[in-house]
Formats: structure tokens, C-alpha cells, sequence
């Protein structure tokens, strides 16, 4: 954390700055292939929230909507409000690579 604060320091003397943040989501995440790094870019999941959504993508099956994460224990009206506009249920397998990794 130090090397970052020192960085954004040294940027801001150059009038640059430093992104703390994950990059926002410039593309919608399908829930039933993205992995666990791909969830952590819908905004409000981070790891734990991630890996509980794909264990019960594994065992309940696809997500026939993105209002069918509410499903996942974690995930309220609140947060599924705030990832709807980001996520999509399409028709991919339940478990398998990352389809964003090769883009």
C-alpha cells in the first residue's frame, strides 16, 4: 500500500494520477460463463460474493436471468439494482473457462 500511495504521490507532482479502483465494466459479464476475476468487475462483488456465484451456478445450474442472482445468498435488491445494467444470462455452460480471458 505504501508503494501505491508513493506512486500516486509522485503522479500528482506531474499532475497525473493513479487508479485505485477496478476498471469499470466496459462490456456486459455473462453469469454463466464468467469466472470468478470476471464477476469481481460487477460493481459490489468482490471475491467471496464471486466464488459464491459461480458454487451456485455449479450447483444449481445456469442463470436463467440476472434477476435470478438473487438466488445467491449475499445479494439483495440493492446490490442486484446496482449489477443488473452490467450482467447478462446468456445461454453459456454452467462451469468452464473464462470467456473474457482471450479478449
Amino acid at each position: 500500500m505504501a508503494v501505491v500511495a508513493a506512486l500516486a504521490a509522485i503522479m500528482a507532482l506531474r499532475g497525473t494520477t493513479v487508479a485505485t479502483q477496478p476498471a469499470a465494466v466496459t462490456r456486459r459479464i455473462d453469469l454463466n460463463v464468467a469466472a470468478p476475476a470476471d464477476l469481481e468487475l460487477l460493481p459490489g462483488v468482490g471475491p467471496s460474493l464471486a466464488a459464491a456465484i459461480v458454487a451456485d451456478r455449479a450447483a444449481n445450474g445456469p442463470f436463467a436471468s440476472v434477476d435470478a442472482l438473487d438466488r445467491v445468498r449475499g445479494i439483495g435488491p440493492g446490490l442486484l439494482a446496482r449489477i443488473r445494467p452490467h450482467a447478462m444470462a446468456g445461454a453459456g455452460a454452467a462451469t468452464g473457462p473464462s470467456a473474457y480471458a482471450a479478449r
